[in-house]
């Protein structure tokens, strides 16, 4: 059986990467306001793959919470639909790794994967 968290120094990691949720919400909501701002002045858009890729990366929170704040990308579809899908995928992630076991399952299966 794989020992949780095994050679991590639990508080360390748990800055890190709260730094990292933290650093991707705020761009993914600059990056959404940088867009609306960008369409009202008829300029090159933000591409909805890049902004989508801030959603991904755990930046999801932030591009949600710009959409309903700043009024943009709430209609547009697919956008809205994969941005909301990646939120529950982050979700779901997140309390799976909340918890020992979760932590466990998923050593698991990426170890399966070597």
């Amino acid at each position: 059986m794989i020992q949780p968290l095994s050679g991590f120094h639990v508080g360390e990691t748990l800055l890190a990467a709260t730094f990292w949720l933290v650093a991707a919400n705020f761009a993914g909501y600059f990056a959404m306001l940088a867009d609306k701002r960008r369409s009202q002045a008829g300029l090159w858009r933000i591409p909805e793959a890049r902004l989508l890729t801030i959603a991904f990366i755990g930046g999801s929170i932030g591009t949600l919470l710009a959409g309903q704040l700043l009024r943009h990308k709430t209609r547009k579809q697919p956008f809205r639909a994969w941005l909301i899908l990646i939120a529950l995928f982050q979700i779901v992630a997140g309390l799976v790794l909340s918890v020992p076991e979760g932590r466990v399952m998923v050593m698991e299966v990426v170890a399966g994967l070597r």
